[in-house]
């Protein structure tokens, strides 16, 4: 139950006109209001939704920090105890009916600014806004609400110097100082006009809702909400984002969906279907102004905007980017490899390059060690390539050899974005062309990361060092036989996607973490920053000095690339390799452990026994130990002896004696069966029918009769 109010409640609202407003603007989201006695403000606080009645003895309220949108401050829902002196009322949020408990008048308060009703004639239609005229550093979302909720709002435009008619709510997005004149109209019958100021103190460049484009923009944009992360919306289903659209000078609200020349819009209105392309409108379809479609002069889909960015023919389809996204930036290069052996008689240069986890993109026949106007995207690790090809007859065909010599790991880069756009290329205050001059901004921006011009591109032996231990930790991972290696130069023989997602996945939870373990964890790394690692680890290790020795030893007809893949095969390169796939560089460095002892294979860090590569690597019954734990498990038995040093097992139980722990072995009784299919036969009765699908031996039958036998 509400409390009686001592003071009249005329006063009391007086006061909250006249006063209240200065001590606490920012209230739209609170809904009960404490006043003492005497009728001064104590406090607002938030109960639920929406209140309109309230237990003075006892409440849960909510404390909320202004922003946009606001976030609750303090420890969040907290009990309120009422005290003596102290008068709840309830503020209705938003119009929300129903009205005013009984024995309160007919005020509704809707912020403290003001009342909705005049005390004069309450008759009259009543029109609100809120939060209050100010000054905020942040973006503001001002709603306006008209009384009664037959009423609708109008806000005046300066623009057209006409009324603009709304519904009976409506919401107005604030970014930059900005005055609003409103009025509510009840069928012809119009309340007081209002005028609210609301300056704004931040940055032009301010994304409030983190989607590229700043408040300001979305807001003179009008189609975007600088609230609401939706600068990838497409209004006409296009295919095209709007953002896209307006900046290639196409319709972002009507498009051609089956490129008959006529609008969606236009076939809705005439009867044929938008879809369609042979069902359309008689006649030709009329000139469209803007476009329903970004300009695209030679129809290779990349539109002559797009084009010119990336230095490619508008007029010539068969000069098109080789970007696969609208912003990926790509590499035009001329370059040579340098410090190759010598081409053979009959042989030639051959150059690609690929992609990390893709296939190849350029394939290219070279005169000579050069290249020059190389293509290619750089959104992925890309690897550059060069063969000595020789071409030999054999048993009537003609059989191809390819013996890569030097490879290079080139970075990828990231897509351009609207946030990247300085606020000094566009923002002037009080500027009429703000929406003109950011996206000439950014089109500007876009001509100059687009395309990456690398001239004098040099790619040599020692650039192959990398690259080979890449290819070390991918055998690893693979688990190649030791004797071989994967090769990302060979063509077919990369790692599998299995093998991709398993690096993915070892990079996300890795299993060498120092202790104490960093709280939070960092954010795992990508294939890009595992790379730049495997980099600088190289130099640590020597591992170029074994690549260049490759080089210094290599005789004609050898296969270079075997035999580098050779040279790093060696625990001494792939334990380093390995270890990257849990730590950076970074990390390594600032483990508080020597980086020399923590690189070195034959060191013992902890110690427990176990060489650092003997844990690292599983050579111990194939698991994988803590090479900062001696007790990997944390079950009181050292790694060193632990029968199952990855599973907790202080029982060490080993039913079948195999020195494997029942924990960590998948026959326990060693019986040939696994236990799972074990466990399944024993306690399904549709077993034996399983086993008998699968073409069981005459031993796994045997067994299977003992388990049914025996009692």
């Amino acid at each position: 139950m509400i409390r009686s109010i001592l003071h009249p409640l005329l006063a009391l609202f007086a006061l909250l006109l006249s006063s209240v407003t200065s001590v606490h603007a920012q209230s739209t989201n609170e809904n009960v209001l404490v006043f003492s006695d005497e009728g001064a403000f104590l406090g607002s606080y938030h109960e639920g939704d929406y209140t309109t009645s309230v237990d003075a003895t006892n409440i849960n309220y909510e404390e909320y920090s202004p922003g946009s949108p606001p976030t609750v401050s303090g420890g969040g829902m907290q009990a309120y105890t009422y005290s003596a002196g102290e008068n709840w009322i309830p503020n209705e949020l938003q119009g929300i009916y129903p009205a005013p408990a009984p024995g309160l008048p007919r005020v509704s308060l809707y912020s403290f600014d003001e009342a909705v009703f005049s005390f004069d004639n309450p008759g009259q239609p009543g029109v609100t806004v809120s939060p209050a005229s100010g000054t905020y550093n942040h973006t503001v979302e001002v709603v306006i609400q008209a009384y009664p909720m037959s009423a609708v709002v109008e806000v005046f435009n300066n623009d057209t110097t006409t009324w603009e008619t709304f519904g009976n709510s409506h919401n107005v997005v604030i970014a930059q100082t900005r005055t609003l004149m409103v009025r509510s109209d009840d069928g012809g019958v119009k309340s007081p006009e209002k005028t609210v100021t609301y300056t704004i103190n931040q940055p032009p460049d301010v994304d409030t809702d983190g989607d590229t484009i700043p408040d300001v923009i979305e807001v003179l944009l009008v189609r975007f909400n600088p609230l609401v992360a939706d600068a990838g919306k497409d209004s006409d289903d296009s295919g095209w984002t709007d953002l896209d659209e307006i900046l290639r000078g196409s319709d972002p609200d009507d498009a051609d969906r089956d490129g008959d020349g006529w609008s969606d819009n236009d076939e809705d209105l005439m009867g044929t279907d938008r879809l369609d392309p042979s069902d359309s409108p008689v006649g030709p379809p009329p000139p469209y102004d803007p476009p329903l479609e970004p300009v695209d002069t030679d129809m290779d889909l990349w539109s002559d905007i797009d084009e010119g960015w990336r230095m490619t023919s508008e007029n010539d389809a068969g000069a098109y980017p080789t970007a696969r996204r609208l912003y990926e930036v790509e590499t035009l290069a001329d370059g040579q490899f340098t410090g190759v052996p010598t081409v053979p008689s009959g042989a030639s240069w051959r150059f690609k390059i690929t992609e990390n986890d893709n296939p190849k993109h350029i394939d290219i026949n070279l005169g000579s060690n050069s290249f020059m106007d190389a293509r290619w995207p750089r959104g992925k690790l890309s690897l550059i390539r060069l063969a000595i090809q020789t071409a030999e007859f054999v048993d009537n065909a003609t059989k191809v050899n390819n013996t890569w010599t030097s490879r290079k790991m080139m970075p990828p880069i990231p897509d351009p974005s609207p946030a990247d756009i300085p606020s000094a290329s566009w923002y002037s205050m009080g500027s009429t062309t703000l929406v003109a001059d950011w996206f000439a901004a950014w089109a500007d921006l876009l001509s100059k990361t687009l395309l990456l011009q690398d001239d004098n591109l040099e790619v040599n032996p020692e650039d192959t060092t990398t690259v080979a231990l890449f290819e070390t930790m991918y055998s690893y991972v693979g688990g190649v036989p030791p004797t071989t290696s994967y090769i990302l130069g060979r063509d077919g023989n990369n790692p599998s996607g299995v093998v991709l997602q398993d690096v993915r996945d070892r990079l996300a939870n890795p299993k060498q973490v120092p202790p104490p373990a960093p709280m939070p964890p960092p954010p795992p790394q990508n294939t890009a920053e595992l790379f730049d690692t495997m980099e600088q680890i190289q130099t640590q290790i020597g591992a170029a000095a074994a690549v260049m020795g490759c080089y210094a030893d290599y005789m004609e007809g050898e296969d270079l690339e075997l035999k580098i893949a050779g040279a790093i095969q060696p625990v001494t390169y792939t334990y380093p390799a390995v270890l990257a796939l849990s730590l950076t560089y970074d990390e390594m460095s600032t483990s508080g452990f020597p980086l020399g002892d923590l690189l070195d294979p034959l060191s013992d860090l902890e110690p427990d026994g176990l060489p650092n590569y003997v844990e690292a690597l599983g050579v111990m019954n194939g698991w994988e130990t803590n090479i900062f734990k001696d007790d990997t498990d944390d079950d009181g038995v050292g790694d060193a002896t632990d029968n199952c040093a990855t599973l907790e097992n202080p029982d060490q139980l080993d039913s079948d004696s195999d020195g494997f722990g029942d924990a960590c072995d998948s026959d326990d009784d060693n019986n040939g069966i696994d236990d799972v299919l074990e466990e399944f036969m024993m306690n399904n009765a549709q077993g034996l029918i399983s086993l008998l699908m699968m073409g069981p031996t005459p031993q796994e039958l045997f067994e299977f009769a003992e388990m049914w036998m025996s009692p």
